[in-house]
């Protein structure tokens, strides 16, 4: 007899997809039907659907094959077969996946995708790109140009299988990353995509004879060419003796540099990631304010410029990450919540003229001034949170004070760890005290901490009575706190 043991279907995690057998079909027969013109009239779309001996003639493979492939009378474990029937209906990359997905077969995936390529990463880059709109020829050239093996189709037509040999090139590696100019270096401004160009490099073989050759070039399509033994002579693409066997690299090239400039336009139209952030803390007996410049989505421009003002002295740091955090949080908690230790300034600065003074801007006056722009931007609005604070607008605590709360003083006594020193009792459902005021040692000194010190104390940020003893050493009296800014 069996056991129950609290097993629950949902609770397992990680259960590979298993589809029901006649889900591909269903999904394949919706998809084979495209709409087309009908041969006559260039304005009227008919209903086309792909049949299987149009499947056959694209493919290669037998009729009745395809037909047992797709009813899953004879199913395929070949993932190539299914993949070139999902082009020879002209699928684009997201359907590819759900083919496969349905059909039981793992996606086109490359998760590891660094400086070399893999196949699937190409397949990927290809269907992404033509949205489907290439023939399955096209895509086997593409492959084995790359280097690749092409789609592996196990009985295949003879003219579906003869890719061109001679002076073929095959690419061993590319590189397309992005360009910035010094005018734009500045975070404070809306990304402009005018202002951008990618530098694009490609290394490709020639197969017959070994030879190696570089291609260089940008957005503008502008290709030059040179060979990495014998003459070095730089040549524009066009000039290349063989410049007609270049037509599928230079098309997978073009394919790259596009989708780095598609990279580009995305980041200009995510705004969200553009600005700057403001905040003040208590800390060592004094109101210290924070400001931010951040854009943490564009690597092209690494900088985070912060400025610290603690009433009395300013800094100004640069660093390649935010360090916005780090400054609020202690080592300990900093390292816990990033896993990492603080990040530190590459550039400090005690004022703005320091910059201005920096000879390692003698060559980069632009940068300079954008830097001095965005410094001024958060001395600005560090201004603006004074004014809020010391007319008591906005507080830097982030404990929640309601005004006439039964248990208000209570709880921020709580926060200042006070409820032993006020004797605070609970009455029913709240707490209650007769102490106005308490003496608190601090220092070898005793110090008078009245009621009206505790609520200031919590507006302010304090953590505790050596807070609010510490800045009675230095300036007197909280209230004092609020002249300072």
């Amino acid at each position: 007899m069996r056991k129950e043991n609290g097993f629950k279907l949902e609770e397992i995690k990680y259960v590979p997809y298993i589809p029901d057998k006649y889900e591909f079909k269903k999904y394949f027969d919706s998809m084979r039907k495209i709409d087309c013109e009908d041969g006559v009239s260039k304005n009227k779309r008919i209903r086309h659907t792909y049949t299987y001996k149009e499947l056959s003639e694209i493919t290669g493979a037998p009729e009745e094959s395809i037909r047992k492939l797709i009813n899953k009378t004879q199913p395929t474990s070949n993932r190539d077969l299914i993949i070139s029937l999902c082009i020879a209906i002209k699928l684009d990359l997201d359907s590819t996946n759900l083919a496969l997905r349905k059909y039981g077969m793992s996606e086109l995936y490359d998760g590891s995708y660094g400086d070399s390529m893999t196949r699937d990463y190409l397949l990927m880059e290809i269907l992404d790109k033509y949205n489907g709109d290439m023939t399955l020829h096209e895509v086997n050239n593409y492959l084995v140009a790359s280097g690749f093996s092409p789609l592996h189709i196990p009985i295949i037509k003879k003219q579906i299988s003869t890719f061109r040999k001679q002076d073929e090139y095959e690419v061993i590696n590319i590189r397309v990353f992005p360009l910035i100019n010094d005018y734009d270096f500045c975070l404070s401004e809306k990304f402009n995509i005018k202002n951008y160009d990618c530098s694009a490099e490609m290394l490709i073989k020639n197969l017959n004879t070994g030879e190696k050759y570089i291609i260089t070039g940008s957005k503008d399509k502008k290709f030059l060419i040179h060979s990495l033994s014998g003459s070095t002579r730089i040549l524009p693409i066009e000039k290349f003796e063989h410049y007609k066997n270049l037509k599928t690299v230079l098309s997978f090239l073009v394919m790259k540099i596009d989708k780095e400039i598609y990279k580009l336009q995305i980041i200009q139209n995510d705004t969200k990631n553009y600005g700057n952030r403001t905040t003040a803390k208590f800390e060592n007996g004094r109101i210290v304010f924070i400001s931010e410049s951040f854009n943490n989505k564009v690597p092209e421009i690494p900088l985070y410029i912060l400025v610290e003002d603690d009433c009395k002295d300013t800094k100004i740091l640069i660093s390649k990450k935010s360090m916005f955090m780090s400054k609020l949080y202690d080592d300990i908690r900093y390292r816990e919540e990033y896993h990492c230790e603080k990040i530190k300034a590459i550039w400090e600065y005690n004022s703005v003229d320091d910059i201005k003074d920096d000879a390692i801007y003698k060559n980069h006056e632009v940068i300079q001034n954008s830097i001095i722009k965005i410094c001024n931007d958060l001395t600005s609005n560090i201004s603006k949170l004074k004014n809020e604070i010391k007319y008591k607008k906005e507080f830097i605590s982030s404990s929640i004070l309601i005004d006439g709360e039964p248990d208000e003083f209570y709880l921020m006594c709580r926060a200042l760890k006070l409820v032993k020193e006020f004797s605070l009792k609970k009455d029913g459902e709240f707490y209650y005290t007769t102490r106005n005021k308490i003496n608190y040692r601090y220092n070898d000194k005793i110090y008078i901490i009245t009621r009206e010190d505790v609520k200031t104390a919590c507006e302010l940020g304090m953590k505790n009575a050596n807070d609010i003893c510490s800045v009675k050493e230095r300036i007197g009296s909280l209230e004092a706190l609020y002249e300072e800014m």
